[in-house]
């Protein structure tokens, strides 16, 4: 079955309001910044917001890291 994956800016805002609107979460949540819900009739729909990007230049080691 397809299902949605919805950027929402506010993720606790989207889900209360698909909340009010009929859907169900789903027993498993396997992440913090995404929320499995089903529409009324069953079909799964992902709110989720973006992580933050890096915006580190391109090879830069991590902060902490050391070169080899």
């Amino acid at each position: 079955m397809m299902h949605l994956d919805i950027e929402v800016d506010d993720l606790s805002s989207a889900v209360d309001r698909a909340l009010a609107l009929g859907a169900a979460p789903a027993d498993f949540q396997p992440q913090d910044d995404v929320r499995v819900l089903f529409d009324p009739v069953g079909h799964p729909f992902c709110p989720f917001v973006r992580a933050e990007p890096d915006t580190r230049e391109p090879g830069l080691a991590e902060p902490g890291a050391q070169e080899s």
